[in-house]
């Protein structure tokens, strides 16, 4: 374990970037049923059309699954690997100690954390990025130029949605809802080291009040309003 640590510290992420006038960064945090991944590429479609109607070359991406595929990349790991810190699961001691002799690719939670850690500092200090999930609200938090929301809505307004969307039971939906958000609260618990969630967040929206382009125009006109763009 230790030579895989040492190891670790010799791998480097593509350049960050220094910028003395650092480019914006917004990121969104979701319950399971508010659609995220829609309103960040709305979101992201919106910032663009700005950008071009102002004659600005400077273009807006969503980052999301590609944080999962860069720390891969940076920890020599299959992707599928990762999807478990994700979802706030922490191996035991035991299962450190077992993994650290059958694999000779073995990482540990911590080394993850911090690679993904690096991976989301370095997007952010890019600028123009909108980060989906994936901690960033913890990680981008001391961004200068940053803006993060949350979405929520109440739970039986979530449950009848996924269940009607995926076609099970109400049931079902709510088992998995649960899940979901025990799991995403525990990722940012511990990439946050135990600080309120409450005060990690610029604006909270509620999905049941507005549609997914009211809120594009919303944060749009938040930014306006912070001068991020």
């Amino acid at each position: 374990m230790k030579y895989m640590e040492e190891r670790l510290k010799g791998e480097t992420l593509p350049p960050v970037s220094r910028k003395s006038d650092p480019l914006p960064v917004v990121t969104i945090s979701r319950e399971a049923g508010c659609s995220g991944t829609n309103l960040a590429s709305k979101l992201v479609q919106r910032l663009n059309q700005m950008q071009a109607d102002k004659k600005n070359k400077q273009v807006w991406k969503v980052v999301n699954k590609e944080v999962i595929e860069l720390a891969a990349r940076e920890l020599e790991l299959n992707p599928a690997v990762l999807k478990p810190v994700f979802k706030g699961e922490k191996k035991t001691l035991l299962d450190e100690m077992i993994l650290s002799m059958s694999t000779r690719y073995y990482k540990s939670d911590r080394q993850i954390r911090k690679t993904i850690t690096d991976v989301i500092r370095f997007y952010a200090s890019q600028g123009n990025v909108v980060i989906l999930g994936r901690a960033g609200v913890v990680i981008a938090q001391d961004h200068p130029r940053s803006l993060h929301f949350k979405l929520q809505a109440p739970l039986e307004w979530r449950t009848e949605l996924i269940s009607k969307k995926n076609g099970i039971t109400s049931a079902e939906a709510l088992k998995y809802i649960q899940e979901t958000d025990r799991g995403r609260e525990k990722l940012l618990a511990d990439f946050g080291k135990g600080a309120p969630h409450s005060e990690l967040f610029d604006a909270i929206l509620n999905c049941k009040s507005f549609s997914v382009d009211e809120m594009a125009e919303l944060i749009c006109r938040l930014m306006e309003i912070k001068k991020l763009i």
